[in-house]
């Protein structure tokens, strides 16, 4: 999956980015997560997602998560992916391969 990221940026969570290609190169599994901040269902499930992500960390697999916004603002986007996960890539707010 990481050719198919290559040359685009995926946001970190502090705002800075990174070449999609070289952040999940190597990884085998690339889970992309849709969420958003306004969805009640989305909050349910972020709490065992980010247990089986931190899991999968130190035990030192070759996974990472992929945020794809559904949120209707950047703002709302950015303070989602500062809050809740602390480490998981997302695709920019406003790129045009999630149109």
């Amino acid at each position: 999956m990481a050719e198919q990221f290559s040359g685009q940026p995926l946001l970190r969570h502090d705002g800075s980015t990174v070449d999609g290609g070289d952040a999940l190169k190597g990884k085998k599994v690339v889970g992309l997560l849709f969420s958003a901040m306004w969805c009640p269902s989305c909050k349910q499930f972020l709490p065992k997602i980010k247990k089986f992500y931190n899991e999968m960390q130190e035990a030192g697999k070759s996974f990472e998560i992929v945020l794809v916004s559904r949120d209707k603002e950047e703002d709302h986007m950015l303070e989602y992916l500062k809050e809740h996960n602390g480490n998981w890539l997302a695709i920019p707010f406003g790129d045009e391969r999630i149109q």
